[in-house]
């Protein structure tokens, strides 16, 4: 059987994590959008413990790489500017799993994580 977590229960995964699971379950909020039908939506997804757990290094991954170029920049070993984006590792990580090779993406500001 398969332990259902909402979104707002994501900060308890390290408790599910001491559970032997293969896969578990969350309901997706209900969200508000501009001329698209909502139920065209998921209202749920499922994921693996195994996919949460690699989420979570790549996220502590791009986590060091900003604190080591912070500490570059103050040294005055990084010119210029250099605009860190710790506490966005989530964003990187979600976006990169939600896309596939034919998908077309343009960088922005603070591309580096």
């Amino acid at each position: 059987q398969q332990p259902k977590l909402k979104t707002s229960d994501i900060k308890m995964l390290p408790r599910f994590f001491h559970r032997s699971f293969s896969s578990i379950k969350i309901q997706l909020p209900e969200f508000k959008t501009f001329n698209l039908d909502s139920s065209l939506f998921p209202s749920t997804t499922a994921t693996t413990k195994d996919e949460l757990l690699a989420y979570l290094k790549d996220m502590i991954y791009i986590r060091r790489i900003e604190i080591s170029s912070d500490g570059f920049y103050k040294n005055r070993d990084i010119r210029g500017f250099c605009h860190l984006c710790d506490g966005q590792e989530a964003v990187y990580v979600g976006m990169e799993s939600g896309l596939t090779r034919d998908d077309c993406i343009i960088s922005a500001y603070r591309v580096h994580g």
